[in-house]
């Protein structure tokens, strides 16, 4: 029997930190009423012109460099995000030939913070399946006051605090049990 296993994971968070206080510059908050509701002192913020699949090469390379693994024995990339760089070609080809990952499919699946839960689940079938031996699971959202602009309301307190720029990634494998 096949399952799937976990073998690597990398991450990568851009260098510029934005503190509560910058946020409370934005929208009518300060930083005792965000941390109060989330937590949340500080996110990382992607520079201008820094990409969602800049984001996942960097998180990929220390995934595959973690899991000690070849480019090229990749079969599928699979991109959860909400902030794809753009509509076609999709993020994940992308990532895919930056990384050398020279054959298999590669994918964007539409997902926000379930993201996660849904590349896992679309590289296990793949590899329950048979369909995928090794697969690059990425995580990676460029989200904030510029990122998602475009469809979330930045204007918005509750919306503004809660946003970051990030990027994980698992490399999965199959292994007989």
């Amino acid at each position: 029997m096949i399952r799937a296993v976990v073998l690597g994971t990398g991450m990568y968070m851009p260098e510029r930190i934005m503190m509560n206080d910058e946020i409370a510059k934005l929208v009518d908050t300060n930083d005792e009423w965000i941390q109060e509701r989330t937590g949340i002192k500080q996110r990382h913020i992607a520079a201008d012109g820094e990409l969602t699949s800049d984001l996942g090469v960097k998180a990929g390379k220390q995934a595959l460099a973690n899991a000690g693994v070849a480019p090229e024995s990749i079969d599928l990339v699979v991109l959860a995000t909400t902030s794809a760089d753009e509509t076609m070609p999709s993020t994940a080809t992308k990532i895919q030939h930056q990384l050398g990952i020279t054959h298999g499919a590669a994918f964007d699946v539409n997902a926000a913070c379930s993201g996660f839960v849904y590349a896992m689940a679309t590289a296990n079938s793949f590899i329950l399946s048979g369909m995928a031996k090794r697969v690059l699971d990425l995580r990676p959202r460029r989200t904030a006051t510029d990122g998602l602009s475009s469809i979330a309301i930045t204007t918005s307190v509750c919306t503004i605090s809660l946003l970051a720029f990030s990027s994980g990634i698992s490399f999965t494998r199959g292994s007989r049990i």
